[in-house]
């Protein structure tokens, strides 16, 4: 298991469980907005409009590690635990090795 730094970017429902919208970016700088209830990530984060952008790690999966072409950074391909995907429907996604950290929480 590991987690990936993203960013809360709006807060789409306040009303309990509370809905945000959060912004991943790829090793490619592509953007990729999810939108999601808060505790699915686990978070027992206070978010507000006022408060955002705000930093979030989320709990991934690593499916893979990729050396690329000579001269290009390794990366990681990985899928967001929980089933959470992208608003367009994307699963996966390849991200350099400093947006994720190793972390001992299980997704159950």
């Amino acid at each position: 298991m590991i987690e990936v730094k993203a960013e809360i970017i709006a807060l789409l429902n306040d009303a309990f469980p509370g809905f945000v919208r959060v912004r991943l970016v790829d090793r490619h700088n592509r953007e990729w907005l999810i939108d999601e209830k808060l505790p699915v990530w686990g978070a027992d984060l206070a978010v507000e409009n006022g408060s955002l952008p705000q930093d979030i790690w989320l709990e991934a999966v690593e499916l893979s590690t990729h050396t690329g072409r000579p001269g290009d950074e390794p990366y990681l391909l990985v899928s967001l635990a929980h089933g959470v995907e992208a608003v367009d429907g994307q699963r996966t996604f390849e991200l350099h090795g400093g947006s994720t950290r190793a972390t001992t929480k299980w997704a159950g």
